[in-house]
């Protein structure tokens, strides 16, 4: 049974008519028998709380009754996988000039594939005897940080002239030359530039920067920045891959994700193209089936449509890779708890290739779930949502 349908039964209302459960009605399911471990109760309360600020949101309910309840303890989360020091140095030695440039903008700057895309020379703010880089361009707000000596001397190295004709301003060629340089005979280093940016986290985090300055740098909420600053890094002996997102921007088209591993685009013009691609086929798909009136949405689901007289939703994901398993947001999973009829739509192993800054997709595996609801056995949380406790 599905934790609100749970919640519901039990405590005699859900509560999204301008009205909720009391306090004293959550407190006492929370605390009721069958939640044994405090991280249970926890996760009991993140569901609650998520769907509560989402009806917050939807202007369906004044006030969320989870604040100032108690969540229980926060379940052991697994520590980020950065780059080694060592490794890192390695790769600084024998790079040349600009990415050597890339390399350190993301290890000593935290900034993203799109952020060092945008980089020029007039991001260098200089401010008495410390420098400062503006850095932009990427998910992120624009945000300042401070320009150490290594990356200063690696930016000076890259004339303005270099950095007009050959800096790489595609952050699918750039991610792509940053992994195969790292992944090359000289160096065999297998890492991402999400991997150099936590380096970058984990640094600023032991020179005593505070949850909240790192994630002020780094342009991220305190509970993500707060994961530098627990007491050791992962390391690659010691990381559960199946819980390491896969990077599929240097993947194989149709190479298969192990199971259980959700997978990531860090492009965001090839994530936008896998996107396109699998509505696309989704849409030809119902559109075969008699399906008509089509509309794409994108949230809280991806296209509404009517098949044989009735309204139908559908979620669509898509990847370039094999997969049996996808990333899913609070508000989707909501969405289909509480309208049907709603399809899950996978299409994956869809192939794609760049040219001249153009990205062309074409194929892939589609498959159907037809009155899809997605089950708590089948979930499993990745983030929470933290409210700060009054002062």
């Amino acid at each position: 049974m599905k934790l609100l349908e749970m919640f519901e039964e039990d405590v005699g209302l859900v509560g999204l008519e301008r009205s909720a459960p009391s306090r004293t009605q959550i407190e006492a399911w929370l605390s009721r028998p069958s939640i044994k471990e405090p991280s249970a109760r926890y996760q009991n309360w993140t569901e609650l709380n998520s769907f509560y600020e989402w009806a917050v949101d939807e202007d369906l309910i004044d006030r969320n009754p989870m604040h100032k309840i108690d969540k229980g303890e926060l379940p052991a989360g697994r520590k980020y996988r950065a780059i080694s020091p060592e490794d890192l140095e390695r790769a600084v030695v024998v790079a040349d000039p600009l990415t050597r440039a890339y390399l350190l903008l993301a290890a000593r700057a935290g900034c993203e594939l799109d952020e060092i895309a945008h980089f020029s020379q007039g991001d260098v703010l200089p401010a008495g005897s410390q420098p400062s880089l503006r850095v932009s361009g990427g998910r992120s707000a624009t945000r300042i940080v401070p320009l150490d000596d290594q990356l200063r001397a690696a930016l000076d190295a890259v004339t303005v002239t270099d950095a007009h004709t050959a800096w790489e301003t595609d952050p699918s060629k750039l991610s792509k030359g940053i992994v195969n340089f790292l992944r090359g005979d000289n160096l065999e280093i297998h890492q991402s530039v999400r991997n150099l940016r936590h380096r970058f986290g984990y640094d600023q985090a032991s020179l005593g920067k505070s949850e909240g300055e790192v994630a002020k740098l780094m342009g991220v909420s305190v509970q993500t920045a707060a994961k530098y600053f627990q007491d050791e890094e992962v390391s690659d002996s010691d990381l559960n891959t199946s819980d390491e997102d896969l990077l599929e921007d240097n993947e194989r088209s149709g190479r298969r994700a192990r199971s259980g591993q959700v997978t990531h685009i860090e492009d965001p013009r090839l994530r936008l193209a896998i996107e396109i691609h699998a509505v696309d086929m989704a849409i030809e798909h119902y559109t075969q089936l008699g399906g008509t009136s089509f509309a794409k949405l994108g949230k809280p689901y991806d296209i509404r449509l009517e098949l044989n007289g009735v309204e139908r939703h559908v979620e669509v994901k898509g990847s370039s890779l094999l997969i049996d398993t996808v990333e899913l947001t609070i508000n989707e999973v909501t969405h289909a708890n509480s309208y049907q009829p709603t399809d899950l739509l996978v299409v994956d192993s869809i192939h794609w290739s760049a040219s001249d800054g153009e990205i062309t997709t074409s194929g892939g595996r589609l498959r159907v779930w037809s009155e899809w609801v997605p089950g708590n056995d089948d979930l499993r949380a990745r983030t929470f949502a933290y409210s700060l406790p009054t002062p």
